[in-house]
């Protein structure tokens, strides 16, 4: 069967999934700020490992959440001692380390416009990294409801967390697709009735995305 062929057998009956809950970290952008950042900014700065990363583990959930602020974690973390360069310059650092994934960023612009679903963000970030990924990454174009752990002070994979989610965005979940990087976020979702992809890559997630009905050639996604 061809492309042509594909989609036309597509076409045929509607899918039923109407909202795609996508995660940022791992999946749209590299992770904002975990522990292999902490431990590049380790060997960046040359700063003593196993407390830094102990008071990492300590206080991250609680920044995660939305319950101390990215300059508060920053002097917990860091700046416990002094040190021999600022925190304006730790916390650019901090910021210089988000990329995107520019082929998923795409992927889902267009599964968005070619089949009218909703695109709701789900993810565990501080509110200052949060608001600058978005801003910077212009995914304000194409995400419809952004759902962060820093607003609701509650991290994934909390299940309130993902029901929350399916209130907020109006979303049954039946009718929604959730891609994700970690496993249990997309076990504990699926316990809640979500269907869930685990995302490792670009290629593999379209091919399980397909499944659901949502076929595009790749001269219509590429070309």
């Amino acid at each position: 069967m061809n492309d042509s062929d594909f989609l036309k057998l597509m076409q045929q009956s509607q899918p039923v999934i109407k909202t795609v809950f996508v995660d940022i970290g791992g999946v749209l952008l590299s992770n904002s700020w975990d522990g292999k950042c902490v431990k590049d900014s380790i060997n960046f700065f040359g700063i003593e490992a196993e407390e830094v990363m102990f008071r990492h583990t300590e206080v991250a959930s609680l920044y995660y959440c939305g319950k101390i602020s990215l300059d508060e974690y920053i002097k917990y973390v860091v700046f416990y001692t002094d040190r021999n360069f600022g925190c304006g310059e730790y916390k650019n650092f901090v910021f210089e380390q988000s990329k995107p994934n520019d082929e998923m960023i795409k992927y889902i612009k267009f599964l968005r416009g070619h089949f009218r679903l909703k695109i709701v963000a789900l993810n565990n970030e501080g509110r200052e990294l949060n608001e600058f990924r978005i801003k910077k990454f212009k995914l304000q174009e194409f995400v419809d409801t952004f759902i962060s752990s820093s607003y609701l002070k509650l991290c994934k994979p909390d299940p309130e967390f993902y029901k929350i989610a399916l209130d907020i965005s109006g979303s049954d979940a039946s009718e929604v697709l959730y891609i994700e990087e970690r496993e249990l976020m997309t076990t504990i979702a699926g316990k809640l009735g979500i269907k869930s992809i685990l995302h490792s890559n670009y290629k593999i997630t379209r091919k399980e995305v397909e499944k659901y009905g949502f076929y595009l050639p790749e001269e219509t996604l590429f070309g």
